[in-house]
């Protein structure tokens, strides 16, 4: 490509021009100066666009290089996120989750009712305090801790909120726990004191109750009064035993005894309590010879406790039939069949538990008790019961020795 200057320095000198044609070489010359000036500033565009060029060759590189590293710090961040041993929740200002990591997900996946409910309690919430929930599951009742904070973001009037869930259940059961030992040391301090101020004193009063009903005649009236004094201690005593027997882990004294004398032994203290609830007991003992190896304090205690339950839940007239039978096997049974109110199929399940009592006569451990000095002997307690026909309590225990 030839520029302007080489076609001018290839022109042939002319002559002379006229005016006219003077006017036109001026002109030629105007146009030649102006395309001299329209290159140059050619060239230095081209130099520009190449400079912009350059530049935004370098600014899309820091780009990229921002958007990588802000991906990184992305992925990084949601991977502290995901491994935090809590639950976040972000919420917008309309109280609608944004974002959730995998532990809120798991602690409050069902999205139901419930979940809703603790999300919009939260919202309500002062930011920084921790507010405590608990939602009934299928494996128990779950315990939340939810603490709200507020995302300000410049001028914004409703601003998010983050949550942080965190599940308290094992904690609480924890401190339920740590609860449970405080009070069972202090009940058991509490037994040492009923041992010493209340179990002596009517150890006295019985042995007191006994001689003045030897000392009055059987067909005066003042015999009933005396046979419904022992009656009303035995019951007191028994109540103080099954409260040391359960808050006092003491030791079992084990021995080899018969079962049969000891049952015999335990109905002659029952009889002023079945007398005074016009309660007959009859005792049906198919084997003469069990022994098993036991403590007789303890298994007395167990035959009290459920004589005594099954003389308030029959009517008077009524009978409590006691059986000791041995069949095939190396357990010895002991039968308690009442004919009382029986026992209700929603209450069936927990007779058993401490604090359990249908009519409130009682602390509710007679039960409990017998359940687990049975345990500790090495054997079962079980019960078959229909409303108002009466209940059968069954109790197992391991012979050591044949029985006849």
């Amino acid at each position: 490509m030839h520029t302007i200057a080489q076609f001018e320095s290839n022109l042939v000198p002319m002559p002379l021009l006229q005016p006219a044609e003077s006017t036109l070489s001026e002109a030629f010359s105007s146009f030649i100066t102006a395309a001299n000036a329209l290159e140059r500033s050619y060239g230095d565009l081209q130099g520009e666009v190449s400079r912009l060029r350059l530049e935004l060759q370098e600014s899309n590189c820091d780009l990229e290089r921002s958007l990588t590293e802000n991906e990184r710090m992305r992925a990084w961040l949601s991977g502290i996120v995901e491994s935090l041993p809590c639950g976040v929740i972000v919420l917008d200002d309309g109280g609608v989750p944004k974002l959730r990591n995998q532990e809120a997900i798991k602690l409050l996946s069902s999205g139901d009712a419930r979940t809703l409910k603790i999300l919009s309690n939260a919202l309500r919430q002062k930011p920084g305090k921790e507010h405590d929930y608990e939602i009934a599951g299928q494996e128990g009742d779950r315990s939340f801790s939810v603490k709200r904070a507020a995302l300000t973001t410049g001028e914004n009037q409703n601003p998010e909120s983050v949550l942080i869930v965190r599940e308290t259940t094992e904690q609480r059961k924890a401190e339920k726990d740590r609860e449970s030992n405080r009070r069972m040391t202090a009940l058991a301090e509490l037994s040492a004191v009923l041992a010493h101020e209340i179990r002596n004193p009517l150890a006295s009063m019985e042995l007191f109750a006994s001689l003045l009903g030897e000392t009055i005649p059987h067909t005066a009236e003042e015999s009933e009064w005396v046979q419904q004094i022992r009656a009303g201690i035995r019951l007191l005593s028994a109540t103080v035993n099954n409260v040391l027997q359960f808050y006092s882990e003491a030791p079992s004294q084990m021995f080899p005894l018969q079962l049969a004398d000891l049952v015999k032994t335990t109905i002659s203290l029952l009889n002023p309590i079945a007398a005074k609830h016009q309660v007959e007991i009859v005792f049906q003992p198919d084997v003469i010879h069990a022994t098993i190896d036991g403590d007789s304090h303890k298994l007395q205690q167990v035959f009290f406790n459920l004589a005594v339950n099954a003389f308030r839940a029959t009517q008077a007239g009524k009978k409590l039939t006691i059986r000791l039978e041995h069949k095939d096997g190396p357990n010895v049974r002991v039968e308690f069949s009442d004919q009382g109110c029986g026992i209700t199929t929603e209450d069936l399940p927990r007779i058993f538990e401490p604090g359990f009592s249908r009519n409130n006569k009682g602390p509710g451990l007679g039960l409990a008790v017998c359940k687990r000095i049975v345990q500790q002997h090495g054997g079962a307690i079980s019960v078959i019961s229909t409303p108002e026909i009466g209940s059968t309590f069954t109790l197992e225990f391991p012979l050591i020795g044949e029985g006849e």
